[in-house]
Formats: structure tokens, sequence, C-alpha cells
């Protein structure tokens, strides 16, 4: 889902001239590196990543990373099977090391604002909790 207008708004007015973690890489990764002092983007899926990392390639604040799901997390051809006709976004065991390399991206940096709006979203928000994260969390498209 695209944000809208409002929520463009809101969050630009938040990032502005802050550290950022964007844990889902899409269209608004390129717009928030407009605002963001520091943008740390994260997605799981190899092509996605790819056509984030070259739409932002020559924003210097921008770094985005691939941290891909676990070997269960796909059919024996290949395929993905998280979210096809499931709604949970992933399961815990399908996404254990991107959440891990998250987590890891926390406690070396210091975010002010960071969006969950990639995999595994709930088990996001009880890793953010365990860490102690203390500034803002905006979790999208539930």
């Amino acid at each position: 889902m695209q944000m809208t207008g409002s929520e463009c708004e809101f969050l630009s007015s938040l990032i502005t001239g802050k550290n950022y973690l964007e844990i889902g890489a899409g269209k608004s990764t390129s717009w928030a590196a407009n605002y963001a002092e520091l943008l740390h983007s994260v997605e799981c899926r190899k092509d996605w990543y790819k056509l984030v990392q070259k739409e932002t390639a020559q924003q210097e604040n921008v770094t985005v990373f691939l941290f891909e799901p676990e070997a269960v997390a796909y059919t024996e051809e290949g395929e993905e099977i998280w979210c096809h006709g499931r709604h949970d976004y992933g399961t815990e065991e399908e996404f254990s090391s991107y959440i891990q390399k998250i987590k890891k991206l926390v406690l070396e940096n210091t975010y002010h604002v960071i969006l969950v709006d990639g995999m595994v979203r709930e088990e996001l928000v009880y890793m953010l909790k365990e860490v102690a994260y203390k500034n803002i969390i905006l979790v999208h498209d539930i």
C-alpha cells in the first residue's frame, strides 16, 4: 500500500534531519532520503533490493541492506511461501536471521525513527521492545 499525502507529510515532519531506519524498502525510500539525515533501509527480496538500491544510488545518505529470509521460507522450486495466501507477512522461523540482523542495526546505530513496513512486523516490534528502543516506532499496513 502506498502512503497517503497526509502520511507523507507526517513522516517528513518526523524524519527531517534525523537518523531513520526503514524496514521494508520501497517507493518511499528515495523520497524519505530528501528529509532524513541518515537513512538505512532493509529489504528481504533481492529484485526489490536491486531496484531500490539503483533508485537511491545518487543519494549519499542512504544505505540499502538485503537481509534475505531462511531457506524454509521458499518452496523446493525457490518460490516464496510467505504472503501467498497468508496474511501474516512470514513467520519468525522464516525470518530469524532477518530479525537478528535488524536487531544488530538497531543496537549499533542511533535511530530517531523506525518505520516497520517489512516482514514479520509483530516480531520486529517485540524485538524493539526487547532491546529497549525508546524513540519513535511507526508500523505501516497493519
